[in-house]
């Protein structure tokens, strides 16, 4: 598996000064502060620092799903199908910019997907790429069909990791 972006750094408030306490951009359960939306302060995926047009790149050959211009909360999304383990899995990019592929189109890994931006509810942020991992290819309210984009992409499990942690993901 290839990793989506050539630089992987959460975003979190010590790496975005627009961001306010409790914040990660890490997944899982209890990441950000409880909303009407989430109120187990859940985040589905990875928010990955990116300047404004940086490439994203495709994690696993497969063929794409979906192409969103304006999914909810999301944006310009592009959702890629791809084989895990035996599994059918799908990969979420989204804030996006720009979009380089097309519905049904077959990817190879490490093709270019798509850039960064500031897309959906990214835009009062900074730009950045928000990366997960689905089960089916629709995303779903919480995290019903989310899975840690770490289990897919092999980083080790990041111990401890709060809103002060601004470390880059290291491989497994």
């Amino acid at each position: 598996m290839r990793q989506p972006l050539n630089t992987m750094q959460l975003r979190t408030p010590a790496t975005d000064h627009k961001l306010s306490r409790p914040f990660s951009g890490a997944y899982g359960t209890g990441v950000r502060a409880p909303s009407a939306n989430s109120p187990e302060g859940n985040h589905q995926g990875w928010d990955l620092l990116a300047s404004e047009g940086t490439t994203t790149y495709s994690i696993a050959t497969g063929r794409v799903h979906e192409v969103y211009h304006h999914l909810h909360g999301y944006g310009r999304a592009v959702v890629i199908q791809f084989e895990f383990q035996g599994r059918q899995l799908y990969a979420i990019y989204a804030h996006l910019s720009h979009v380089s592929v097309k519905k049904n189109q077959r990817v190879n890994e490490g093709d270019p997907v798509a850039r960064t931006g500031i897309s959906g509810d990214a835009g009062n942020t900074a730009p950045h790429l928000h990366f997960g991992i689905m089960t089916s290819p629709v995303p779903q309210h919480g995290m019903a069909n989310f899975i840690s984009p770490g289990n897919v992409l092999g980083y080790t499990r990041v111990r401890g990791l709060t809103t002060d942690d601004h470390c880059r993901l290291d491989m497994g």
